[in-house]
């Protein structure tokens, strides 16, 4: 393990990207991991290097891997010894030498990446705080933006995905294989012994604990985990706390010591723990309140135009095929096409008007397509290009809209109602999309949001929190790129 003070890490990072940013296919590198998270006086053992490219291919990956490996790290620590390159995806650590420094090189295609995001969110949430990049930011590429109580269940590396991996004793992870100009990951394992082995239970307890934290609070910051760490007892209970601390505190120790030999409880008691974060996660989902966001069903001014307050049209269609759903209560806005839309989606014969649920106001521009808002208030443009949030002319703008959606979340929050519908319009839903994964407010617009797409909330301690399948996220998302 490697000493680096920050002079030397920028010097080290800038060689990095000037050996690779002459590859203009390139659209990010980003440096993540223990490198960019931990102090000056901490070790390290391997340097994370995400590269996404727009062109993949067995020449290109390797170019990649050529010209990392070509880098004469030896100059910035009289320590390095040995020098590797990892190019597969997944939790192994390939460094075993005390001088040696292995730079763990991830590359993607956009294509990839999005994959990855969809699938292992909680590994990109972790990149994503990073500040340490080139070119694109990963998020304005596409985004995690947040953690969410499903990722715990369906994620490459959740409750269950490790659950699969101990009961195989193997460690799953991933590598390119070539044909021609394809490519595609094939899945390896490694047995669980030595050293690997307390690196994959380290990992296990390391992340499962620090992302329920990321996720109860919704902060993407760096936790250290500590001896008889308080956030464990503060976010997971007594029981919880008194039950694993002393195994937790164990893991941590050996770690520090770079001590990798663990005795044969550990195999018994990592599932246990498993199993018990598993039971608390599951009762947190099934003790929230549910909530399920609907934008209203088709119209025929649905056409390009500004469709907003100011005109008030029927849907083109009553006639769907819906499995009707009985929910709790429903709310909807007072516009005919939301009220049109309870019939199509639910046997409730109540519900309730909300005129916060309404679309945002278009003021003037209501019934024009942008080409002319832009003709007759170029003033809209200038400031929209300039990353402004400006009023439409006599309208709303997007923190006025934000506003009532955060209001009618409140009203909700107060709400004993389980299991509530909520129909409304297309630019709410980009707002509270938006706002719950940390986009820039200057791409709400590219926000894609279909119609009568079901989009789950959960209020979790009085606060909101998006459940939504991240397949339907990158319907969603797809316009940000």
């Amino acid at each position: 393990m490697i000493n680096f003070n920050n002079i030397i890490k920028k010097k080290l990072i800038n060689q990095f990207i000037a050996q690779l940013k002459k590859n203009n296919e390139i659209e990010n590198l980003t440096f993540v991991g223990s490198f960019v998270d931990k102090n000056s006086d901490e070790k390290v053992n391997d340097i994370d290097l995400i590269v996404i490219t727009n062109r993949l291919n067995q020449k290109t990956f390797h170019k990649y891997v050529k010209e990392v490996s070509s880098i004469n790290l030896k100059k910035f620590s009289s320590k390095i010894n040995k020098i590797k390159v990892n190019s597969t995806f997944g939790p192994l650590k390939f460094n075993y030498l005390e001088n040696e420094i292995v730079i763990h090189l991830m590359i993607y295609d956009l294509k990839g990446h999005i994959d990855h995001c969809i699938k292992s969110p909680f590994t990109v949430y972790d990149w994503e705080r990073s500040k340490i990049y080139f070119k694109n930011k990963l998020n304005d590429l596409f985004p995690v933006g947040t953690l969410q109580i499903r990722d715990f269940f369906e994620s490459r590396r959740g409750i269950k995905n490790y659950l699969i991996d101990l009961k195989k004793k193997k460690i799953s992870y991933k590598e390119y294989t070539f044909q021609k100009n394809k490519h595609k990951f094939t899945t390896k394992n490694i047995s669980l012994v030595d050293r690997d082995k307390f690196e994959f239970y380290y990992h296990i307890i390391k992340n499962l604990l620090l992302n329920y934290i990321k996720f109860i609070t919704r902060k993407n910051k760096l936790y250290q985990l500590k001896k008889n760490d308080k956030k464990i007892f503060k976010y997971f209970g007594k029981y919880f706390y008194k039950k694993h601390i002393i195994n937790i505190n164990n893991l941590l120790r050996l770690k520090k010591n770079s001590n990798f030999n663990l005795n044969k409880n550990f195999d018994i008691w990592i599932k246990s723990f498993i199993n018990d974060y598993s039971r608390i996660t599951k009762r947190l989902s099934k003790n929230a309140k549910k909530i399920i966001f609907i934008r209203h069903a088709k119209t025929n001014l649905n056409d390009g135009t500004f469709l907003g307050q100011g005109r008030d049209p029927s849907l083109i269609n009553i006639n769907y095929k819906y499995k009707k759903i009985k929910f709790n209560k429903i709310y909807s806005s007072p516009m005919k096409r939301s009220i049109e839309t309870i019939k199509i989606l639910s046997r409730n014969k109540k519900y309730f008007c909300d005129g916060r649920l309404n679309e945002i106001d278009y003021g003037k521009a209501e019934g024009m397509d942008l080409k002319r808002l832009f003709k007759n208030y170029p003033y809209i443009k200038k400031g929209w290009d300039n990353k402004k949030d400006l009023k439409f002319p006599g309208g709303e703008s997007y923190k006025e809209l934000n506003l009532r959606v955060n209001n009618f979340k409140k009203f909700l929050i107060k709400q004993k109602a389980d299991n509530c519908c909520i129909i409304t319009h297309n630019v709410f839903l980009r707002v509270l999309i938006g706002t719950s994964f940390n986009i820039a407010k200057e791409k709400w617009h590219r926000i894609f949001i279909p119609h009568l797409m079901k989009l789950e909330f959960y209020v979790i301690n009085k606060k909101f929190y998006p459940n939504i399948d991240r397949n339907d996220l990158k319907i969603i998302f797809s316009n940000l790129i």
